[in-house]
Parts: structure tokens; C-alpha cells; sequence
């Protein structure tokens, strides 16, 4: 079972302050592009892409690296606020990014002057999903089934902050269910887990 919702998950590119993308020659040595999440998440897919479309077109200069670890993919942002602001080193981050902030006491630097916004890469609708022996067709049905047993079900989301755990503090909020909501680790995603559990094709 899957349940389209009306919020979005935003993917954006951006920079060290003041980097110094506009030299004729750039670049001139390797780009790293930083991922603050493990691979294979929607952030790695789309830094990835990106990452191929930019070698096709500019030459063999830029790589992905994956810096997951920490909280809400901070420590991948805060290697990024800390190197030099010359364009090499590039982040590729979700909503989560300017969230943290609001969340956490002590971030190491500061989503407005450390950072300088590029683009937006790319947008999607939030899902919620189930196994198929869930009993429920609709978001509707489904709440009903958390009301009437809330113990039974836990809300996943991939971490702290991020759109989709939002997504259900709203759903808290306008009394969908009362039933709180677990950040996964970061090696065993809600997706993975739900598809660990599904029968075989």
C-alpha cells in the first residue's frame, strides 16, 4: 500500500560563502560533491546525476562523497562550511538542511553566511507506505487502524528534521493519530526496512 501526500521533499546544490566558481579555467582539479547521507538514499540518487551530467559536460573533475554520520546530515554540511570557499568542494543537501538549526542547539555553522544557495535540483511528493497485509486502502483507513491500535504502528523517517518526519508531526498536529514517529538508522532506511518485509515476486 502506498499513500501519496501533499508535502514535498526539496533537493538543493550549495556552496561554501563566496566560492569562486567563475574563473575561466574552473575546474581545474577534482570537485567534491558531499553528500550528508549514506548512498542510495534520494539525495545520493540525485547528487549522482548531477555529478554525471556535470563529467559529461565540463570534463572528469567531479566525485561524490558520501559523508553520513551525526545528526540530520551535519557532519557532511559542517565539512563542507569548514573547507575552503573556492568551489571545489560542493553540497548536495535536502530541506533538512536549513531545518537543523531549529532543532539542534549546537550546529558548527551557520545555513546563511556559511553557505551560498546554487540551485534547486530537484522536488517530489512525500509517500506513505505500508506492507500489503496492512488493511487499508487509503489514508483515511489507515489512520482508523492507528486510532484503534496505536501500540501496533510505528511512523519511520530516514532522520530528525527531515520532510517527512515533519510531514507526520502535521499529521500529529491536526489529531490524524497521536502515535509517535522513529528516526531510522542510518543503515536500515524505512523504505528498506519495508521492503525487507515484503513476500517475494
Amino acid at each position: 500500500m502506498r499513500f501519496a501526500t501533499t508535502s514535498a521533499l526539496a533537493i538543493a546544490l550549495v556552496v561554501p560563502l563566496a566560492a569562486a566558481t567563475t574563473a575561466q579555467n574552473y575546474p581545474s582539479r577534482t570537485v567534491t560533491v558531499v553528500v550528508p547521507f549514506p548512498a542510495g538514499g534520494s539525495v545520493d540518487g540525485v547528487a549522482r546525476i548531477l555529478v554525471q551530467k556535470l563529467n559529461e559536460t565540463m570534463g572528469q573533475h567531479f566525485i561524490v562523497e558520501n559523508r553520513a554520520g551525526g545528526a540530520s546530515g551535519i557532519v557532511g554540511a559542517n565539512a563542507v562550511a569548514k573547507a575552503a570557499p573556492d568551489g571545489y568542494s560542493l553540497l548536495v543537501s535536502a530541506s533538512v538542511h536549513v531545518i537543523n538549526p531549529l532543532l539542534y542547539k549546537s550546529v558548527p555553522y551557520d545555513v546563511v553566511r556559511d553557505f551560498t544557495p546554487v540551485t534547486l535540483l530537484a522536488e517530489g511528493p512525500l509517500i506513505v507506505s505500508t506492507t500489503p497485509s496492512v488493511p487499508a486502502n487509503n489514508l483515511k483507513d489507515f489512520f482508523a487502524l492507528v486510532r484503534k491500535d496505536p501500540q501496533k504502528y510505528t511512523f519511520g523517517a530516514t532522520t530528525i528534521g527531515s520532510a517527512g518526519h515533519l510531514a507526520i508531526e502535521l499529521l500529529k498536529r491536526d489529531d490524524y493519530f497521536e502515535r509517535g514517529s522513529v528516526a531510522w538508522r542510518l543503515r536500515e532506511s524505512p523504505v528498506g526496512r519495508v521492503f525487507r518485509r515484503l513476500p517475494p515476486a
